[in-house]
């Protein structure tokens, strides 16, 4: 099979497919790119990624159909991972009341307008590093991981939390300004952050509290 799809100068995808059928493949879809969590750990390490990278291309479960858009778009630039959309034409309406209501958010044209700027700001982020190889791997802290790659580039990975946050980590500055809107660290706070640069071009940064949230407006 794979001789007639070269033959045809057609690539060949493959929907989360076994190891052995990793080699024939062009790229691969809906990997998993957290791991399973059937054993206690402290850490996940994306070890299977990191052995493919630069030699496969691959992406993790689709965009549109998560929970948390913005958290597998963040998980997939961790991992070097492409992106991947599930849409049909139907309208979500004919698959109510059906076994197929895991595809209500996959009608294409709900999605065409934020695909592209999805696709577009992503690719020009990702795409320094798509044919690289991935040569380490850590967590900077419980919150942020740092993928390298073996062109000098780095990817640093903040997760969608909500939470406020402002460390340096060697020459790294780890900034999170929580939520004006949605809060979600211990007491619900809505907070933002302001970025000053002076004449030297050093970077100072300071919190702020609104006394009310945008919710309120």
């Amino acid at each position: 099979m794979r001789g007639s799809v070269k033959e045809k100068n057609l690539g060949l995808m493959i929907n989360a497919g076994n190891d052995y059928a990793v080699k024939q493949a062009d790229f691969i879809t809906n990997m998993n790119l957290r791991g399973n969590k059937y054993a206690i750990i402290d850490e996940q390490v994306p070890f299977y990624q990191i052995a493919l990278h630069g030699h496969k291309n691959y992406a993790g479960s689709a965009i549109n159909l998560g929970s948390e858009k913005d958290q597998v778009v963040l998980e997939s630039a961790e991992t070097g991972a492409g992106l991947f959309f599930t849409f049909m034409k139907a309208s979500e309406i004919s698959i109510q009341e059906t076994d197929f209501s895991e595809y209500y958010a996959a009608n294409f044209d709900d999605w065409k307008d934020n695909l592209a700027a999805v696709y577009s700001k992503y690719n020009k982020e990702i795409s320094k590093v798509s044919n690289s190889q991935i040569t380490a791997y850590e967590h900077l802290t419980e919150e942020v991981s740092k993928t390298s790659f073996d062109n000098g580039y780095d990817i640093v990975m903040f997760g969608h939390t909500h939470v406020p946050y402002l460390e340096r980590n060697k020459d790294i500055t780890l900034l999170n300004p929580g939520s004006i809107s949605y809060p979600r660290q211990d007491g619900r706070k809505h907070t933002f952050m302001m970025i000053d640069v002076d004449r030297d071009g050093e970077f100072h940064y300071s919190q702020g509290l609104l006394k009310s949230s945008l919710r309120d407006f």
